[in-house]
């Protein structure tokens, strides 16, 4: 395991050294940096015998081996730290991988996806059941997935769209609309990596979802709430995609700012957020409204 610090708030974390070169998100202060060694170390506490001796050369060929394994390695990470009201955000951390990044070397093909995971659902191919884990923004919904009665034996792969609305099935929670697929749950808070969904036969998997609320003046989902699947919605799916580099905060934001018609003094009677993050959402917002009007009528 390695400690290393954020160097925007100086918190410290402690993760796989698998993730050497890969993009953190701090749990503190939701700002995002890239994982070096420059200003970290091994904490040889926690780490196998190789090394605990002396010798610097030992270390050094650690290191090697590590890096060497970058690419290829998957492994568990912590839920970024979700919002629930006016608390504000939970302390955690997550690593953002990508969808490169993640696959195994060696993982069976799954047959090429043909349709959207609503699709699959309403031609009983995929049996899905949508819930929330307590949290309102970020990694915020888990869904168990398993392959219908109607599918055809083997691997398959399913798309869920970024920008597909979780309609809430409590008419005091909010809906939520998906931003991505982060991984599979391993339980403990933890997942592992994983971009895309991809099902075998007799086996139910649970995923873990980045969602976020869009309707400002209901509850927050709670771990009992469920919810169905609806196709996406256009506007917030601009959001979602050109926000991938947006504080969880500064996402909602953008999110409520569509779903909502949202303002800040609003937002902050509730949901702790900064002028910066503020301003940071409202220029994605911003743009995909413009990327909207100049669309031409009826274009998708």
């Amino acid at each position: 395991m390695i400690e290393f610090s954020c160097p925007h708030c100086g918190s410290r974390h402690t993760t796989n050294e698998r993730y050497l070169g890969q993009q953190f998100r701090c749990g503190s202060c939701q700002k995002l940096f890239t994982i070096t060694l420059r200003n970290d170390r091994f904490n040889t506490q926690r780490t196998s015998g190789v090394l605990s001796g002396k010798n610097k050369l030992n270390r050094v060929l650690v290191l090697a081996g590590v890096a060497a394994l970058l690419a290829g390695a998957c492994a568990a990470a912590y839920y970024v730290g979700a919002h629930r009201g006016a608390s504000g955000p939970n302390s955690g951390a997550a690593v953002n991988l990508s969808s490169g990044d993640i696959d195994a070397p060696n993982s069976p093909t799954a047959r090429t996806p043909t349709s959207t995971l609503q699709d699959a659902i309403a031609s009983g191919l995929v049996v899905a059941d949508f819930s929330g884990n307590g949290g309102s923004s970020g990694d915020s919904v888990r869904v168990q997935l398993s392959k219908g009665s109607k599918s055809s034996p083997g691997l398959v792969e399913e798309v869920l769209p970024i920008g597909s609305i979780l309609t809430s099935r409590d008419e005091g929670a909010q809906s939520m609309v998906v931003a991505g697929v982060r991984g599979v749950e391993l339980g403990g808070g933890k997942f592992r990596p994983e971009s895309r969904i991809v099902l075998t036969d007799g086996e139910t998997v649970t995923y873990v979802l980045s969602a976020y609320c869009i309707q400002f003046e209901k509850q927050n989902p709670s771990n009992s709430t469920g919810f169905s699947l609806e196709r996406p919605d256009p506007a917030l799916a601009c959001i979602a995609r050109k926000g991938t580099m947006l504080t969880v905060p500064a996402m909602q934001a953008a999110v409520w700012m569509q779903s909502d018609q949202i303002t800040y003094a609003h937002m902050t009677e509730k949901f702790s957020i900064t002028e910066q993050d503020w301003s940071a959402g409202r220029a994605v917002f911003q743009e995909c409204q413009d990327a909207t009007r100049a669309r031409p009528h009826g274009a998708n």
